[in-house]
């Protein structure tokens, strides 16, 4: 099954401020990695949260950071780690506390999600280990993989254990599910860090980790400069929806195995095609569960727009529909408003939709006005959506 990983600003000084503007700018135009050449310096930000429930930031007097990994939903803390600048002994460290040196200098990553956040930051060249380095999207860093600088650690989801023992990654990062389900509490030597943003029920919530990354790899200003950038643009293009009286009804996922999978209202899916001027109708007592074709039908049978992720590279509307013989049943299939998000996404299975995709909120809403609703944005190109002829 394919997780939809779904599943915020004080000013650091005006320099700074602009500095990032102007990097986040150049990376929304390119979303190409960078490589840094500088020193492992620490940036001085004391980025607060805003949106995301999945974490919380506590800046302490020794110039240390508190970091507060949280269940979205029961707000029931995960875990608390200790962010140190290396060199520096902490005041005090509690028993509950996790210690963490900053900057990291070496990043291994249980999803390409946490890569795109590096991209973005211009740490890339951290990363050394991802689940699987035939995901990677980033054309710089697939580079970097085919020269082994990047190992594969977790390839069909089986951890190679020896693997990232030799590797000894400063930080292991990856969700706290896949920490408990791959058992990773006996492995001592590896130091992890739970990213929980898949869980956050809005964009600018999911995008707002980057700050956490950002402390992490000791561009805490960078970060805060980047997300303000886009949480401006996020805003300023959900006003132009405010008017809209008629909204297209959206499907959003497809079967998986004979069986769907689809958001819950809550969900960071359904707040980004409600922000974009669409109709979402969440499944009736599902739970969050298995559907069925016959259910799914029932409830969106008649929508206007589906939006399907891609599993498997599809050319076509005809080939899409091939896929389950009930898709051509489909009102948007008979109307040919099918769409895939993989129209940056290479063949060996790398897609920028969930590599640097979250990291981009006002992209993916931009792309989804464009959609909805083309005479709202003046800008004519989709940069992650294809769809089906």
């Amino acid at each position: 099954m394919v997780h939809f990983r779904y599943s915020y600003r004080q000013s650091v000084g005006l320099l700074l401020c602009c500095i990032g503007l102007f990097f986040a700018s150049c990376q929304t135009e390119q979303n190409e990695s960078t490589i840094s050449t500088a020193p492992f310096t620490i940036e001085s930000a004391q980025p607060r949260i805003i949106y995301a429930e999945g974490v919380g930031i506590e800046h302490l007097e020794d110039n240390t950071h508190r970091i507060w990994v949280k269940d979205v939903k029961t707000q029931d803390t995960l875990a608390c780690f200790r962010l140190v600048p290396n060199g520096q002994e902490p005041l005090e460290l509690s028993a509950r506390e996790q210690l963490i040196r900053i900057p990291l200098q070496r990043v291994a990553c249980m999803s390409l999600t946490f890569v795109g956040g590096l991209e973005l930051l211009g740490v890339g060249d951290r990363v050394v280990a991802v689940s699987d380095t035939a995901l990677i999207y980033d054309p710089l860093l697939r580079s970097e993989a085919q020269k082994g600088k990047i190992a594969s650690i977790a390839r069909h989801n089986v951890l190679d254990r020896e693997q990232l023992l030799s590797i000894a990654p400063d930080v292991l990062m990856l969700d706290y599910t896949d920490y408990l389900r791959l058992k990773l509490s006996d492995m001592q030597d590896i130091q992890c860090f739970y990213n929980m943003d898949w869980k956050e029920t809005t964009p600018l919530g999911r995008a707002e980790w980057i700050k956490v990354l950002g402390l992490l790899t000791g561009k805490g200003g960078t970060a805060e400069a980047i997300f303000t950038q886009k949480e401006q643009a996020y805003k300023k293009l959900t006003t132009k929806i405010q008017e809209i009286k008629k909204k297209p009804s959206v499907l959003f996922g497809q079967a998986y195995q004979g069986t769907w999978y689809l958001p819950d209202s809550n969900s960071y899916v359904a707040t980004l095609i409600r922000d974009a001027g669409g109709l979402y109708q969440a499944p009736r007592n599902s739970g969050g569960g298995a559907l069925s074709t016959e259910q799914v039908f029932a409830e969106h049978g008649a929508d206007d727009i589906w939006l399907a992720w891609s599993s498997a590279y599809v050319s076509s509307l005809r080939e899409f529909g091939q896929l389950q013989e009930h898709y051509t049943l489909f009102n948007a299939y008979k109307r040919g408003q099918v769409f895939l998000n993989d129209k940056r996404s290479s063949r060996q299975g790398g897609n920028d939709y969930w590599e640097q995709g979250p990291y981009f909120p006002e992209i993916l809403l931009q792309d989804l006005m464009l959609l909805f609703h083309p005479t709202l944005v003046v800008q004519d190109s989709i940069r992650f959506w294809r769809r089906l002829e």
